[in-house]
Parts: C-alpha cells; structure tokens; sequence
C-alpha cells in the first residue's frame, strides 16, 4: 500500500470509530435503566470466548489486539458507570443532580 492509501484508511477508520462512539453514547443516554446497561456489559465482558469470535480470524490470537480491545473496553466500562451513578444522584429542589459537586447553588 502506498503511504497515502494507508493514510486515507486510517482515516476513515478513525472517523468511523469516531461516529460509532457518538451511536454508542446516544444509544446509552436513550436508556431507561443504565444500571441494567451496565449489568449487562459486565456479563457480555465476562464471555472472552464471545469477544474473540467478533475479531477477523488472524487477529484472535494477537496479544496486542487484546491489550486494545481491554483498554477500550476499561473506557466503556467507566462511562457506563459514571452513567449509572448520574441517573440516580438526587436532584436538588430545582432539579438540578449534584449541585453542591458542580458548583451550582
């Protein structure tokens, strides 16, 4: 591959991973109960075997990739969480969540 071709594909990969972080963090605003959401990410993160049949063949077996995918999925395992403790901090009479935190009065 020539130097440009490679990097208009990464490119592209990162725009693509870009838009997909945005999907994912709509998605996970949009639900109702984010304590299930992350209930349920804890479990499908628990399922390895799952998680390498989502890899290309020639990746599964590469101990750089499964370094990235554990560091991202830490990421995602964080927002989740800050998600969940959000949703159920108490709103103040205003409601407004946390606000003395925040520095609102």
């Amino acid at each position: 591959m020539e130097r440009t071709q490679i990097e208009e594909t990464l490119a592209m990969l990162q725009a693509q991973a870009t838009v997909q972080h945005m999907v994912l963090r709509t998605l996970m605003r949009a639900m109702p109960n984010p304590s299930a959401l992350l209930t349920a990410w804890r479990e499908i993160r628990c399922d390895a075997a799952a998680a390498a049949s989502l890899l290309p063949a020639d990746a599964r077996h590469s101990d750089w990739i499964a370094e990235q995918i554990e560091s991202f999925a830490e990421e995602w395992t964080a927002e989740f969480a800050d998600l969940a403790i959000a949703v159920n901090q108490p709103t103040t009479p205003h409601g407004d969540r946390n606000a003395s935190a925040s520095g609102g009065s």
